[in-house]
């Protein structure tokens, strides 16, 4: 039995407030491009759901449109983008501000630009689910709508993950504390839905 806690699926750098879905995450969504492409406009598009400072859940609008429309009920929607034929999308301000990301004018058009890098997580019994049935490059067969996979965003600056670099460089990697650091101990708070 695996231990409870996050699995990162990545990090990514958005210079340009843009970015393109990950691999992984374009495949847990249900966005993959050769998918997109048989569908419209309006449904290429991933939504921003709020579960708290600085956290957001990512639903693609397409597979998700039940738990869409719930969210929209509640108030919870913080944004939404459209995905180009790449996966490529724009974050939006609202975004931004939800996930605390610092921007600054970049170029002469008015485009904005960030040294803050984004982090995609789920929770790791998840992660481990999907590994399974894609091992051995098995195409990922999306589970109903009610296990929409959990897959969260977050500005990856991980406080109190680690104890403090002077710490680890006074003790040589040997902390006060008397028990090792684990995820378990420091597991961050668990995003609602």
């Amino acid at each position: 039995m695996r231990e409870e806690g996050w699995v990162v699926l990545r990090a990514v750098h958005p210079s340009w407030c843009t970015a393109q879905l990950p691999g992984e995450v374009a495949d847990l969504l249900g966005c993959r491009a050769e998918e997109l492409e048989r569908l419209q406009r309006p449904g290429r598009a991933i939504a921003f759901l709020d579960r708290g400072p600085e956290t957001l859940r990512v639903i693609g609008t397409h597979r998700s449109a039940d738990l869409l429309a719930k969210e929209m009920a509640s108030n919870r929607v913080v944004g939404i983008s459209q995905l180009t034929q790449k996966l490529v999308f724009n974050l939006p301000d609202d975004v931004e501000r939800h996930l605390g990301i610092t921007t600054y004018p970049r170029g002469e058009h008015g485009a904005r630009g960030t040294d803050d890098t984004l982090l995609w997580f789920l929770p790791s019994e998840e992660y481990y689910a999907y590994r399974e049935a894609t091992r051995g490059g098995a195409e990922y067969h999306h589970p109903p709508a009610s296990l929409v996979p959990h897959l969260y965003l977050a500005r990856s600056l991980l406080l109190n993950l680690r104890p403090p670099l002077s710490e680890l460089e006074r003790s040589g990697g040997r902390t006060s504390r008397s028990a090792p650091v684990s995820s378990r101990a420091r597991r961050p708070p668990v995003p609602q839905g």
